[in-house]
């Protein structure tokens, strides 16, 4: 069965998850001085609440997780319009693209430049992470949609 929306919420999911493993691991060893779960915290909630606490987090969590898979079920809806070749390829610049739309340019409008873009090591942890979550969510879709066309 071709089902290409919970290939891509499945590819979107562990993409995203991997993303936030990573960036969390660089913020506790201080590294990063944001998270994506922070980011997502500060644009959904009011002006001022405090991103930091366990309820924020976990509201940033999810809203973090659904925007892994809505790009996750573009990512598959790419991959069937042009192939599971170059997996690896268009990961990274499926990754990059996702960086450059929601990081660069979607997310301006929201979150002012202070807690977007702190300083030059977030910006590239944050490029690193989308670049990352791209190849997993690709790889996961490309590998299933070549599974799926040898059955």
């Amino acid at each position: 069965m071709r089902d290409s929306i919970v290939t891509g919420l499945i590819a979107g999911i562990l993409g995203g998850l991997v993303y936030l493993v990573l960036a969390w691991g660089l913020w506790l060893t201080g590294i990063a001085k944001t998270t994506p779960l922070h980011i997502s915290a500060h644009v959904f909630l009011p002006p001022g609440a405090a991103t930091g606490t366990i309820p924020a987090l976990t509201f940033g969590f999810i809203v973090h997780l659904i925007v892994s898979a809505l790009f996750g079920i573009i990512a598959v809806g790419m991959l069937r319009l042009t192939g599971a070749d170059y997996l690896w390829a268009k990961g990274l610049a499926f990754g990059g693209t996702v960086y450059l739309l929601v990081y660069g340019l979607i997310a301006q409008a929201f979150i002012p430049a202070a807690v977007l873009h702190p300083d030059l090591v977030t910006s590239v942890v944050f490029l690193f992470g989308h670049l990352v979550y791209g190849l997993i969510a690709v790889l996961f879709a490309g590998y299933y949609i070549q599974a799926e066309e040898r059955a």
